[in-house]
């Protein structure tokens, strides 16, 4: 099951990450321009992920398609 996403926007130069971590309960985000890891980031438990607050976000960022993966990931772990 997958559960990590990579977008990268060229006019940015900013990779967005994406990860679901099933020992955290948790969605993280970060970004980075290829420096060190992250420069910024975020994190989401999965109860507050599936209700939606990040739902405009992600289909914003990575499209809607990741956004219905990470929230099957989330729910069935």
């Amino acid at each position: 099951m997958k559960n990590n996403w990579i977008v990268f926007n060229k006019q940015k130069g900013v990779e967005y990450h994406l990860e679901i971590k099933e020992e955290e309960k948790a969605v993280i985000s970060w970004e980075t321009t290829g420096h060190w890891r992250s420069e910024t980031g975020n994190r989401i438990s999965f109860d507050v992920f599936l209700k939606g607050d990040w739902d405009n976000w992600i289909i914003k960022t990575f499209g809607e398609q990741i956004l219905i993966e990470a929230k099957e990931v989330a729910q069935s772990l």
